[in-house]
């Protein structure tokens, strides 16, 4: 009886998730304009400006590769994914939470992701597919969704009538899709992320 009111309540409180964010559709698609515009934007730039770090020999490549995966790695898959599911989570909450700040931090970090992801994409070369794409599509989502609580949380402060209650009301909405939509997204991206580095690094 209980476990059937537990997964009732769970159903409604995702429909109404899913409510809360078709209400609000027109900010997560200004914020994914401006992701893409970013992300577009930087391919062009870095395809025209990179070049490709050559290394004097075998012998210095594979020390360099060495070093990059002790300082950026965890060498077992729960440590990589506790460390990338931690530091998703931390900087989800850190944009819905600034929001409230005139709603910069949210906005500067969407634009700050497309310019970091056209990095990632060109430095991922081939590898595109395997080692940016597959965790991309469910922590990219998030993260924008993440962000456009944030702008959600500044707007409500600017509506005059029932202040207080509409800003008490958006905390609530987006601690419940923070709980029932960000995490189960940065979940499954932090699952695929530490699969990829395991296979590209240690297996």
């Amino acid at each position: 009886m209980y476990k059937e009111l537990i997964i009732r309540m769970l159903r409604e409180y995702y429909k109404k998730s899913w409510h809360i964010i078709r209400q609000n559709r027109k900010i997560i698609f200004t914020l994914t304009a401006l992701y893409i515009l970013f992300l577009v934007g930087g391919l062009i730039y870095n395809s025209m400006t990179y070049t490709k770090f050559s290394f004097s020999s075998e012998d210095s490549k594979a020390a360099y590769q060495e070093f990059f995966k002790i300082t950026n790695f965890k060498d077992t898959f729960i440590g990589n994914f506790q460390h990338i599911f931690f530091h998703n989570a931390l900087a989800s909450l850190l944009r819905i939470a600034t929001g409230i700040i005139l709603a910069i931090i949210p906005l500067w970090l969407i634009i700050n992701d497309g310019i970091l992801d056209s990095a990632a994409i060109i430095n991922s070369g081939y590898n595109i597919l395997f080692s940016f794409i597959p965790h991309g599509i469910f922590e990219i989502p998030a993260m924008i969704i993440s962000s456009s609580l944030g702008v959600m949380i500044f707007l409500s402060i600017l509506k005059s009538k029932n202040r207080r209650k509409n800003i008490l009301q958006t905390y609530k909405n987006t601690f419940l899709i923070f709980l029932l939509i960000i995490i189960p997204l940065l979940l499954i991206a932090g699952i695929i992320e530490a699969l990829e580095i395991m296979i590209l690094f240690f297996w």
